[in-house]
């Protein structure tokens, strides 16, 4: 993972940790993906994802933006594959939709990131 975007998701995280009313250990969980399937956390994701690029405001996430930061992984073929399937998900709502994605690529791709 690049390091500025990781610089940066630290900070995104921090203020939509605060925004939602999350638990401060929101960036804990983010990479690896371990999180309970709350409100406050479906927020978070969706405030993390929209301000640091990656997704549109429909919870839906931009290709252009996520292949970038898995890009130089020997797994990328595989990344790019389980994206596709998981970015087609929906949900109920922005919130959820952002969750299910990120809970299914998380699932399926051969990734494992700490911060």
């Amino acid at each position: 993972m690049p390091a500025k975007f990781l610089e940066k998701s630290k900070l995104v995280g921090e203020k939509c940790v605060k925004e939602a009313g999350a638990e401060s250990d929101f960036l804990e969980h983010l990479f690896p993906w371990n999180y309970p399937k709350t409100e406050a956390y479906e927020k978070s994701l969706l405030c993390f994802a929209t301000t640091i690029g990656l997704a549109n405001q429909d919870g839906i996430f931009y290709t252009e933006k996520v292949h970038p930061v898995f890009s130089s992984s020997e797994n990328f073929e595989e990344i790019k594959k389980a994206f596709a399937e998981c970015n087609a998900m929906r949900g109920n709502s922005p919130q959820d939709t952002a969750f299910i994605i990120s809970e299914c690529f998380f699932d399926k791709a051969p990734i494992r990131l700490t911060m």
